[in-house]
């Protein structure tokens, strides 16, 4: 087992469950695709959107952020993201809500934000070449 995954798992992350159900039991596949991480862009683009207050794409970015998180199995590690996502998807249809609205909470959505920026950081730093 890499160090990565000892760690994932000293972490609370189930990852041999992660491997065998989502990459086909190979660690190696879970280790290429963990790289990826490194250069996606995702986070980068929520923090835009949400600079230009765009809760349209600022949900689509969290929401792959939560995909993400939850296809590698690391939500023990990187709760924020649900947290706001949710904030975020009051401007659907179904929330109802106005831009105004859904970013009148401006500090608590930057803390989260900033939090998880810090959170992915925290995996990246992990991750082996």
């Amino acid at each position: 087992m890499s160090e990565f995954c000892r760690w994932l798992k000293e972490e609370g992350v189930p990852v041999e469950d992660i491997i065998y159900r989502g990459f086909l039991g190979k660690e190696e596949m879970y280790l290429k695709y963990t790289r990826r991480l490194k250069t996606d862009e995702n986070i980068k683009k929520l923090g835009e959107y949400l600079e230009e207050q765009n809760p349209r794409e600022a949900f689509r970015a969290a929401h792959t952020l939560k995909g993400v998180v939850e296809n590698f199995g690391w939500r023990p590690l990187v709760p924020s993201v649900y947290s706001l996502v949710e904030k975020l998807r009051g401007y659907s249809e179904v929330g109802g809500k106005t831009v105004e609205e859904v970013f009148a909470p401006q500090e608590e959505i930057w803390g989260l934000y900033q939090q998880l920026q810090q959170e992915i950081e925290d995996i990246i730093q992990h991750i082996e070449i």
